[in-house]
């Protein structure tokens, strides 16, 4: 392969990036980071806050190459890298290979700048399609890369992500992690106790944890780099949203449950729903965008229903209540759409903690809803809203403290809050969160749920009315969230009978179209071709029909007996859900 590398280069056949690439141009931790790359060619980690700039490191790193592998935790993560090499480098669409499970594009055997996502090439052969194994022979053994990126590297000490890059070893010159946050909720067993016991820190065993990719080259802190004004200023708050006494129906069904159910009901209640309500509110009264974090569909799907069309859900599988599936490509668009200001805010399931490019300035606020979350996550999620606007050096910047003193003028403030509700497993991941926050150098004060309501009571005044203030929407709330477990079927029942309609239509308009072609006769051919045209224009009838059927499937769905019982002992009868247009 050597020889090979020494042909190419008399053809100069290596990556570069383009003349005008803004990757040309770092800020300082981001040139000291790359300068600390280029000091050696040794493997190992980069510990890089998120929006800071990790992919203009890598791509960086990936110059002068002729064989790349980039690596990336989801399909999401592949596509954006994607993007950004045919953006920002002279790799052409013959040289870049995407390889998802939505996505494979043929790896160029001659010099190539492979994107893939960890679990394409994990786990056993036998499982893998016959295209597959054939790629995998060639990134695991025809191939010597010179540099393999393990992108979003907190997640590669998994068992089968860590065999890829076992299995990468022999035949990568060298291999690079790079990460926001080096950090995992498993250092193996006993590490804790020998932190407990003082033999050991914590960062000690964390790297020690991740040493089979290599040293940590480089680290820097979101505190470190949040004082400088390279990324946001963030101020952190944790608000306890109790299900309070008039809103009983929660706390007892909380009680009563147990299981995912019991999960489900932790997270969504009103009085939670009404904080997140009014801190959307005062944010959109700035005109600033902003995510909402949720564990759980179900959260996004109710999520989304009340907060309308401004609003989209970025997920990795079929939502319900939406009639649609999501993929990475899917989700980009939605980043594109809230990047161009026409989205305020994106519900994202866990899908959206990493590998998300949102770079509006107008972005300024998380919201954490569903909290059950470990710490990677908590500092993935915060890194959604880390990035500020680069202020680039120009000559007045004789010394460093006068670009710091630019870029703390211009730094975008932001805000995470975290909304929990006391006395539920939501609690206990809260507070080892906090841990992970600490490390990185910031607070997260508590603020109780009186506190709260008083700060925030002038901003709900001028709000529009909240959907689950009164009780009849509570109940019905209830039930969507109680019945939950039981609605896939009745999902997949709807979206058969929608589909049924659609189809019959289609076939129709198909019909009509195969006569008007066949036909002989102009005169018929002419009487099917309005046919056809009057089929086409009742397109918008049959989609309005197609939810119809979809709906009436949904709501004719059985309620599951755990339900059921919960409704019998919080006093809610089949005759008063009936009332409200409910199955008992």
């Amino acid at each position: 392969m050597d020889s090979d590398h020494e042909e190419l280069a008399e053809f100069d056949t290596s990556f570069k990036l383009k003349p005008r690439s803004k990757f040309h141009t770092l800020s300082i931790p981001q040139t000291e980071a790359d300068a600390a790359l280029s000091a050696s060619s040794q493997s190992g980690i980069v510990v890089f806050p998120c929006g800071a700039g990790k992919t203009a490191l890598f791509v960086r790193a990936a110059m002068r190459k002729y064989n790349v592998l980039v690596l990336s935790y989801e399909s999401q993560g592949v596509l954006q890298v994607a993007d950004v090499v045919l953006e920002e480098t002279d790799v052409g669409k013959d040289l870049l290979c995407c390889y998802t499970a939505e996505k494979r594009t043929e790896p160029n055997r001659l010099s190539c700048f492979m994107v893939a996502t960890y679990s394409m090439f994990a786990g056993s052969a036998q499982k893998q399609s016959n295209h597959t194994r054939t790629v995998s022979e060639f990134v695991f053994y025809q191939t010597q890369w010179d540099l393999v990126v393990c992108d979003e590297c907190q997640h590669a000490p998994a068992d089968t992500f860590r065999e890829v890059i076992e299995k990468l070893r022999p035949n990568a010159k060298r291999i690079l992690g790079f990460t926001g946050t080096l950090c995992r909720s498993q250092l193996g067993p006993g590490i804790e106790e020998r932190i407990r016991r003082g033999e050991l820190t914590r960062d000690e065993a964390t790297e020690r944890h991740f040493d089979f990719i290599g040293p940590v080259l480089f680290r820097r802190s979101c505190a470190d780099l949040e004082a400088t004004g390279d990324i946001a200023k963030l101020h952190l708050r944790r608000i306890e949203t109790p299900a309070i006494s008039h809103e009983a129906y929660f706390c007892r069904a909380h009680a009563l449950t147990e299981g995912v159910t019991r999960l489900y009901l932790a997270a969504m209640h009103p009085c939670k729903l009404r904080a997140l309500w009014n801190i959307l509110h005062m944010h959109q009264s700035r005109g600033d965008q902003g995510m909402i974090f949720v564990d759980h569909l179900v959260h996004a799907a109710v999520l989304k229903n009340m907060l309308g069309k401004r609003c989209e859900v970025l997920a990795g599988a079929d939502m319900e209540d939406m009639a649609r599936s999501t993929s990475a490509i899917g989700n980009r668009e939605l980043v594109k759409k809230f990047n161009a200001g026409e989205l305020d805010v994106i519900i994202a399931s866990p899908v959206g903690e990493s590998s998300l490019d949102t770079y509006s300035e107008r972005f300024r606020f998380i919201i954490v809803f569903d909290a059950h979350g470990g710490a990677a996550a908590a500092s993935q999620r915060l890194g959604r809203a880390a990035r500020t606007s680069r202020v680039h050096h120009d000559v007045a910047d004789v010394e460093r403290s006068r670009l710091i003193e630019r870029q703390r003028q211009l730094q975008k403030v932001g805000f995470y809050y975290e909304l929990v509700s006391p006395l539920t497993e939501e609690y206990t991941a809260a507070d080892k969160r906090r841990e992970q926050f600490e490390a990185e150098g910031y607070q997260i004060p508590t603020i109780k749920h009186a506190d709260f309501e008083s700060t925030m009571r002038e901003c709900a005044s001028e709000a529009q009315p909240f959907p689950y203030a009164d009780v009849d929407s509570q109940i019905r709330l209830l039930h969507r969230v109680l019945t939950h477990q039981d609605r896939q079927a009745a999902e997949t029942a709807g979206r058969k009978a929608a589909k049924g309609v659609r189809d019959g239509h289609r076939d129709a308009i198909n019909a009509v179209k195969k006569r008007e072609q066949d036909c002989p006769s102009p005169l018929f051919k002419e009487r099917h071709a309005r046919q056809q045209k009057r089929l086409k224009e009742e397109r918008k009838a049959v989609q309005a029909k197609a939810s119809e059927e979809r709906a009436k499937a949904i709501v004719e769905h059985q309620t599951p007996e755990e339900a059921r019982r919960v409704f019998d002992l919080l006093l809610l009868s089949e005759e008063r859900l009936a009332t409200l247009g409910l199955v008992y």
